[in-house]
C-alpha cells in the first residue's frame, strides 16, 4: 500500500515510481489518495488552504520556519486534526486485508501510518538471516523476536512494515514520527533532519526517484526534428510544476523578445494556459503546452531548464542532462530546495524580475556554448558526475544527450530493494544486501564495496566527482577520489578543487514534479494560484 496527497502532482509522480519498482519485485501495490480519504469537504479545505498559502510567501513562510519546522503546538495540532480523520479511514480500508508494507510519500500520510503501527499489538515472526536469532553455526539461522518483516498471523491488526519517502531536502516535523520502520530520503542533509526529530531512525540515503522515460529521452538534435525546432536555435524549457506557478508567461515573453525559442507548459493551470495562448500570438517564438506527458522531449529539446525548485522536476532535469535556472518563488521548503539544488551544481537562481532572469538565461546559454567548443577537443570523454538520475550530467548538457551509464533508472530501484531488505523480506528483494562497518549512518552501500567505503547508487566503479568540479572537467576512472583532470592537462597530473584527498561527494536532491499524472478532482478544487507577473 502505498499513501500519496494531491497537493501538487510531485507526490504523485514520486508515488508512480514507488509503485513501479514495488511491482517489479512482486509486490502487489495499491494507492491511496490521503486528500481523498478527508472526505470532499476536507480535501477542499485542505487544497483551498495550501494554494492561498503559497500565494502569500511571508505567510507560508512563517508557517514552515515558524511551525512545521520545529513542531509547534499549531503544527501538532494541524497534524491531528487530519490523522483524526485519517487514520479511521484506513483502518476500515484495510480491515478485510491488512497490507504487509506501508509506504507514504505525503507527510499526513507518514504520520497516519505511524499512528496505525504505534496502536497494532506487537508481532514477533520468522525471517531467515545471516547469522541472527536463534540459529546455529554461521550460515543461516531462524530468528525470533520484534520484527520488521512481514507481518504474520490472522486477522486485521497485524503489524504492517512502515516506509517513508521524502525527497525534500529537510524533512519537516510532521515527516518523522515514531512507528516508522525506515525512512527514505535522498540527500545527507535529509537524514541529518530526519534525525534532529527522531535520532535513532533508521534511515537510507537513495537517488531521487525519476521516471524512465527521462532516462530513455532522445539526444537534442532528435528531439528537436520530432518538434520542428531550428536545430541550431538557442531554446528554453519554461514551467512550474503542476500548478504552473510562478511567472511562466512573463518569462516566455521575455525569453522570446531576446531571440530564445521557448517551450513553455502550463500544467494544470487553465488561466496560464490562456496567457500562454496570448504570448504565442504575440511571440512566434512562443510554443504553448498545457498538461503534458511529453516533458522528457521538451526537456532533451532544450538547453536549459527554468523551472520552481521542486526537486521531482529538477532530477528530471538532471537525468537529462540540462543545466536549471531555478525560479525563487515557492517560499516555505522551496526556500531549502533551491539552496540544495545550487549546492549540487549546473543550477543557478533568480527572482521574477524579467530583465534580470533573461540575463541569467542567456549567461547560462553562453556558458552553454562555450562548453560546447570544449567538448569537441574532448571526444569520448565524459564528465561522470555523480548527480541526480545518474551520471553523466555535464557530459549530457555539452552533447545533448541523456545521462550515460549503464541503465541509470535501476540504480534507484537497485537502491529501494536494498533499503526495503533491511526491514522486510519479500521474494523479490535480493538477499546480501548489506551495509558495510564505517559506512556513514544514513547511508547504503551496494553488495560488493570494499569495507569501510561508500558508494552513491549511479556512481561508476572506480568514479568519484566533486560537486564543485568546473563546467569542462572530466574525471577519468581510477584516478584518486576527490582529484579532476582539466582538458589539456598531463594525463599523469591532477588537480584538486577543495576535495579532500580520499574524499567522496554524494550530491543527491529533492520534490515537486513535472506534468505526469492527470490532475485529481481535489487538485482541480479550488482557485489557481496567479502568476507573479
Amino acid at each position: 500500500m502505498v499513501l500519496t496527497g494531491s497537493l501538487g502532482l510531485g507526490h504523485h509522480v514520486v508515488t508512480e515510481v514507488v509503485t513501479a519498482s514495488l511491482a517489479d519485485m512482486g509486490f502487489h501495490p495499491e494507492v491511496l489518495d490521503c486528500m481523498s480519504l478527508l472526505g470532499p469537504v476536507g480535501a477542499r479545505a485542505g487544497d483551498w488552504a495550501f494554494r492561498h498559502l503559497l500565494g502569500i510567501p511571508t505567510l507560508y513562510d512563517g508557517l514552515h520556519f515558524a511551525h512545521l519546522r520545529p513542531g509547534s503546538a499549531l503544527a501538532g495540532a494541524m497534524d491531528r486534526a487530519a490523522t483524526a480523520k485519517l487514520v479511521p479511514a484506513l483502518r476500515r480500508h484495510f480491515h478485510a486485508e491488512p497490507p504487509d508494507l506501508l509506504v507514504s510519500t505525503f507527510a499526513t500520510g507518514a504520520s497516519a501510518i505511524a499512528k496505525l503501527a504505534m496502536t497494532a499489538p506487537p508481532r514477533t515472526d520468522s525471517r531467515t538471516g545471516t547469522g541472527t536469532g536463534t540459529g546455529t553455526g554461521t550460515g543461516t539461522g531462524t530468528g525470533t523476536g520484534p520484527s520488521f518483516g512481514i507481518a504474520t498471523g490472522p486477522g486485521p491488526n497485524r503489524r504492517p512494515t512502515t516506509v517513508v519517502l521524502c525527497t525534500d531536502v529537510t524533512p519537516h516535523r510532521l515527516w518523522v514520527h515514531e512507528g516508522i520502520d525506515l525512512f527514505l530520503v535522498t540527500s545527507h542533509a535529509a537524514a541529518a533532519a530526519v534525525r534532529r526529530y527522531l535520532p535513532t531512525a533508521r534511515i537510507a540515503v537513495v537517488p531521487p526517484p525519476v521516471r524512465p522515460a527521462f532516462h530513455r529521452a532522445p539526444a537534442r538534435a532528435a528531439a528537436r526534428a520530432e518538434l520542428g525546432i531550428d536545430p541550431t536555435a538557442r531554446c528554453a524549457l519554461v514551467m512550474g510544476g503542476g500548478w504552473g506557478l510562478g511567472p511562466v508567461a512573463g518569462t516566455a515573453r521575455a525569453l522570446a523578445a531576446a531571440g530564445v525559442e521557448v517551450l513553455a507548459v502550463a500544467g494544470s493551470n487553465r488561466r496560464l494556459a490562456q496567457a500562454l495562448d496570448g504570448a504565442a500570438r504575440d511571440q512566434p517564438r512562443v510554443r504553448p503546452f498545457g498538461f503534458t506527458d511529453r516533458v522528457p522531449l521538451l526537456m532533451a529539446a532544450s538547453d536549459v531548464v527554468i523551472t520552481t525548485p521542486g526537486a521531482t522536476t529538477c532530477s528530471e532535469a538532471r537525468a537529462v542532462g540540462r543545466p536549471l535556472v531555478l525560479l525563487d518563488v515557492v517560499p516555505g521548503h522551496g526556500r531549502d530546495n533551491v539552496q540544495h539544488e545550487l549546492e549540487l551544481g549546473n543550477a543557478d537562481v533568480c527572482d521574477a524580475d524579467p530583465r534580470r532572469l533573461v540575463a541569467s538565461v542567456l549567461a547560462v546559454l553562453d556558458r552553454s556554448t562555450m562548453a560546447d567548443h570544449g567538448a569537441r577537443d574532448a571526444v569520448g570523454m565524459s564528465m561522470n558526475w555523480t548527480g541526480p538520475g545518474g551520471t553523466g550530467a555535464d557530459h549530457g548538457r555539452r552533447t545533448g544527450r541523456a545521462s550515460t551509464g549503464a541503465a541509470p533508472g535501476a540504480t534507484w530501484d537497485a537502491a529501494f530493494a536494498e533499503a526495503l531488505a533491511e526491514v522486510t523480506t519479500h521474494p523479490g528483494i535480493p538477499a546480501g544486501a548489506t551495509t558495510h562497518p564505517g559506512t556513514p549512518a544514513g547511508a547504503t552501500t551496494h553488495p560488493g564495496t570494499p569495507a569501510g567505503a561508500t558508494t552513491h547508487p549511479g556512481t561508476p566503479a572506480g568514479t568519484t566527482t566533486h560537486p564543485d568540479t568546473p563546467a569542462g572537467a572530466t574525471t577519468h576512472h581510477g584516478t584518486p577520489a576527490g582529484t579532476t583532470t582539466h582538458p589539456g592537462t598531463p594525463a599523469e597530473a591532477t588537480t584538486h578543487h577543495g576535495t579532500p584527498a580520499g574524499a567522496t561527494a554524494s550530491p543527491t536532491t529533492t520534490g515537486l514534479s513535472s506534468m505526469a499524472t492527470e490532475p485529481t478532482d481535489a487538485v482541480r478544487a479550488g482557485p489557481v494560484p496567479e502568476e507573479a507577473d
